[in-house]
């Protein structure tokens, strides 16, 4: 009989009205926990970012997901390459172990949908807190499980979303989820990087690489310490540890949702203004065979007419804007005096960590040193005192056995 120790490795679950969607991943590998950063020199330093154009907002991501792993695992950022996936998904869903709030109105909401079309997402790791009725093939998402009773809207963290088995969602209804069988796991979204150490992304670029396994995608909610790890649990463990460094990397998604906004807006201008060009076109040609009954008389044809929808499009986006401009609103209201200094000079971080310990120290030496030193003076005299009181004593006793000798 031979027994054999078995590492299961879990595969991310779907959670989307699409689940095919999820099929085509490649396995992860389970992540470690990953230590604590106790002690911090300096203060993380903001990130502003203004992309003009799509690889400065892609650059920018990346560089906000390396300042989260640098800050959480510097060994693994000694030498590597973060690379985007090609095929979706384009973002990573973590289960978020955190409370919720009840509210009354959607309004509250940071973003609303129009339409039916939901996002998918193929890729869902570790456990949250979920809400609703989830089957039991997806039971283990749940941290923990509630049915809320009562009416209204339930509104997630800033930094949360809920993932849905009808999508991704900003907000639920009370009383839609009462009346169904659906169940939303809350969740975090970190871009999906794949990470590759440098003597590997080499062998693999240059084929010399050898797989005698699987091939495995080490993506960077894996690398953050997120996902299910064995005796350790599950949950926002680096994300807790390094709040500053996510909500760079957290800006850094919202203006790639701001710069997407911004294209749907440019094409929608654009569609507008071809469709002014055409109409005039088609006011032309009806002049030009006005004799025969118009353009679709000629042509013996029916009359095909262009409906504008552009004005629901305008709508969602002047309320995309305005809820990008709200949570960074709240970004800056969160911020405290003193750490908005690091943003407006991006020296001053470092001159800042440089000055204040030697400065501190200097003001604890001028405040508390002159009463250290007469303590130590008084304790200094006092054993001088001591001393020569000693030696007076057995100078004394020396002359009285000197007197009483014959």
């Amino acid at each position: 009989m031979t027994i054999k120790l078995k590492i299961e490795t879990p595969t991310p679950v779907p959670i989307s009205p699409n689940p095919e969607i999820g099929h085509s991943l490649l396995p992860l590998v389970p992540p470690t926990a990953l230590p604590e950063i106790r002690n911090q020199t300096s203060e993380p330093k903001g990130i502003t970012i203004k992309p003009k154009t799509p690889r400065d907002r892609m650059l920018s991501l990346v560089q906000a997901a390396f300042e989260v792993l640098n800050a959480t695992n510097p060994e693994a950022t000694k030498s590597c390459w973060l690379c985007y996936a090609a095929p979706p998904p384009y973002y990573d869903a973590i289960g978020y172990n955190s409370n919720y709030n009840n509210v009354n109105t959607p309004d509250q909401c940071r973003w609303k949908q129009e339409g039916n079309s939901k996002l998918t997402l193929a890729s869902v790791l570790g456990n949250g807190t979920c809400v609703g009725t989830p089957p039991s093939s997806h039971r283990h998402l749940c941290a923990n499980l509630s049915l809320p009773q009562g009416s209204g809207y339930l509104l997630p963290p800033p930094d949360g979303w809920w993932a849905c088995n009808t999508g991704l969602t900003p907000c639920i209804s009370l009383e839609v989820l009462k009346a169904s069988t659906d169940f939303c796991v809350l969740v975090q979204l970190v871009p999906r990087l794949i990470y590759h150490s440098d003597s590997s992304f080499l062998d693999e670029y240059e084929g010399r690489g050898r797989f005698k396994r699987e091939p495995i995608t080490l993506t960077l909610a894996v690398l953050l310490g997120l996902g299910m790890a064995a005796g350790v649990g599950t949950g926002t463990t680096a994300l807790i540890q390094q709040p500053h460094y996510y909500d760079a990397l957290r800006q850094a998604v919202d203006v790639d949702l701001r710069a997407l906004e911004s294209s749907i807006t440019q094409l929608k201008e654009s569609l507008t203004s071809l469709s002014e060009v055409v109409m005039q076109n088609r006011r032309g040609l009806d002049l030009l065979f006005l004799k025969e009954g118009g353009l679709c008389a000629a042509l013996k044809e029916e009359c095909c007419f262009y409906i504008d929808h552009s004005g629901a499009i305008t709508k969602t986006m002047d309320k995309l804007r305005e809820r990008l401009d709200k949570r960074q609103q709240e970004r800056e209201n969160q911020k405290g005096w003193f750490q908005s200094w690091f943003d407006k000079s991006p020296w001053l971080t470092t001159l800042v960590s440089t000055l204040l310990g030697p400065l501190i120290i200097l003001l604890l030496l001028l405040t508390f040193g002159p009463c250290i030193l007469n303590r130590l003076i008084a304790f200094i005299r006092e054993r001088i005192s001591t001393v020569q009181v000693l030696m007076l004593r057995q100078q004394y006793q020396n002359s009285q056995k000197e007197t009483e000798t014959p």
